[in-house]
């Protein structure tokens, strides 16, 4: 397959490193079309808003919204369905939720997922560059474009609320966090804790 992006966006934060208020919101389009064995056309719509409630608590709201489509009647490949990481939804593992075939999560055709954080004061001193915070995150795949038996849409919304921290460190933004799923199916891969690159408010 070949792929044309593209990507908009409007940024008012004050930092894209670690960003502490101000607000993001963007579209972005992928078309598969020449030299592809499924043309298709994937669409995205993302934001995000920080604000200072109090000293030392920084909090954040953040949104993403997706949906992959076939150009002809051919069902979209297992590989450009879209799925869910632990970076997105925390308390469950990359691409552990949304529709079923079997025993496997085969991803779906739309995506929708969000967090609301915010940072809190803790007993860490504030040059070893480390941030403490509570979250909680959202989240929902669904939609598939093909039917067969055993085949579960498993559309429904997850949830989560954890505790992270951010490291600022000399490699770039490192995280840790630890979330326990609230809403989730039976069919769900669950991992609490969780490390990433990046932060997690």
């Amino acid at each position: 397959s070949s792929k044309i992006l593209y990507t908009l966006s409007n940024d008012k934060r004050n930092s894209s490193f670690n960003p502490t208020e101000g607000y993001e919101f963007g579209i972005g389009q992928t078309l598969s079309a020449l030299v592809s064995d499924v043309p298709s056309i994937e669409s995205s719509f993302f934001g995000s808003y920080y604000q200072e409630i109090a000293p030392k608590f920084n909090s954040s709201i953040k949104y993403r919204v997706r949906a992959i489509n076939s150009l002809t009647d051919k069902d979209i490949l297992i590989n450009d369905r879209l799925h869910l990481t632990d970076s997105y939804l925390r308390g469950f593992k990359s691409r552990g939720v949304g529709p079923i075939d079997g025993d496997d999560h085969v991803g779906g055709n739309y995506s929708v997922n969000s967090s609301a954080a915010t940072t809190i004061p803790s007993f860490i001193p504030e040059t070893w560059n480390i941030a403490t915070g509570v979250f909680m995150d959202a989240a929902n795949v669904w939609g598939i474009d093909y039917d067969k038996d055993g085949l579960d849409d498993s559309n429904s919304i997850r949830m989560s609320v954890g505790l992270g921290i951010n490291w600022i460190s000399p490699l770039g933004p490192l995280s840790v966090s630890y979330a326990t799923p609230i809403m989730k199916e039976s069919t769900d891969d669950v991992r609490e804790f969780s490390f990433n690159l990046g932060t997690v408010f």
